[in-house]
């Protein structure tokens, strides 16, 4: 992002960015993002993750890490290269280990055994990922662009327990790889892929809040890269004060980030989406879009989503998550599960 950009930025957001944003027109507080900001949080397990994300278009090849610190230590792998696929997932409870500067580890702990470590980590202007277990695998990011880092979104009320009381819900994202490249390998029951300078996305997604609560709905991600070290990013959701399958494209907020080899542009769009599907799974209706268009000051999204939609791997709630046709980016959708009463 320009000097110019960043400063602009600054006046427009530093005065707001204590206020509450009960609306969509309610200015974020958006800057650069840098490397600390995938810092672990310390305090309550409140939410918390990180993602990574590979994408060759060549092949319609793909690969997800997401590791979860809170409320509960997950570990989420999901990777395909032609007809090859890699998976695997793990929840551990006390799984949580020490972990100096940016990253996480997370590890599995077996009885009478060394731990099974999983991490993310940042040195020399490179992010490493290692897994043991449930999948083995190296990877090593080599960022081009950071994006932004944006929040706090304001959410609804979040629960606490026990004491049975309520706190305002806080949401924040950052973007340290916007656009890169990924080297390295992934391994599960005898099948491995290799990863040689896939484009790469990183962000980091924490706050006072919960993937599975009712304070937000209709959470919406994109990413498209056209080509090398250009990306769309689209990241939002619509903040609620209770259950609500219904989607409102008013209520909306979220951030469109466009990144060239040269510059970063962040603004507020105003958001439409159309051609719902919707279904009813674990005791939740949903709703996805297979239409999705943002625009704002000069930028503009429009991305079509697989048809049928693949319901399923909205970490924290219902919905779904699937490379966008031509293999060049990556969509998801998700509402949390209804509670049950």
């Amino acid at each position: 992002m320009t000097r110019r950009k960043l400063l602009a930025f600054g006046l427009a957001f530093a005065a707001l960015s204590g206020t509450a944003a009960s609306s969509a027109n309610a200015p974020l507080p958006v800057r650069r993002a840098r490397p600390a900001d995938d810092n672990r949080l310390s305090g309550p397990r409140w939410e918390e993750d990180w993602r990574i994300l590979a994408l060759d278009p060549a092949r319609r090849g793909y690969a997800v890490v997401t590791f979860v610190a809170g409320p509960v230590p997950m570990l989420f792998v999901s990777a395909r290269s032609g007809a090859t696929t890699v998976a695997g997932d793990g929840t551990f409870a006390n799984g949580l280990l020490p972990h100096q500067g940016p990253g996480v580890t997370i590890a599995n702990l077996p009885d009478n055994a060394p731990p099974q470590r999983n991490s993310l980590s940042y040195a020399q202007g490179r992010y490493n990922v290692d897994l043991t277990f449930p999948v083995r695998g190296h990877l090593t990011i080599a960022p081009r662009r950071a994006g932004v880092t944006v929040g706090p979104w304001h959410l609804g009320a979040e629960r606490v327990f026990p004491g049975d009381f309520s706190v305002p819900g806080l949401m924040k994202w950052s973007v340290p790889v916007a656009t890169g490249t990924v080297t390295g390998w992934l391994e599960s029951s005898g099948r491995r892929i290799e990863l040689e300078g896939w484009r790469a996305y990183h962000d980091h997604i924490w706050g006072q809040f919960r993937r599975s609560s009712t304070t937000w709905t209709h959470w919406d991600f994109v990413l498209e890269s056209p080509r090398p070290g250009e990306a769309w990013i689209l990241n939002g959701l619509e903040p609620t004060n209770g259950f609500d399958s219904w989607p409102h494209d008013a209520r909306w907020q979220g951030m469109l980030v466009h990144v060239t080899p040269s510059d970063v542009d962040a603004c507020q769009p105003r958001i439409t989406r159309r051609a719902w599907l919707g279904g009813w799974t674990s005791n939740t209706p949903w709703w996805v879009p297979t239409i999705v268009r943002a625009r704002c000051k000069g930028l503009a999204l429009n991305v079509r989503a697989p048809r049928p939609w693949p319901v399923g791997g909205f970490l924290g709630g219902i919905g779904g998550s699937a490379p966008l046709p031509g293999g060049a980016g990556w969509i998801e959708h998700g509402v949390p599960q209804m509670p049950n009463t």
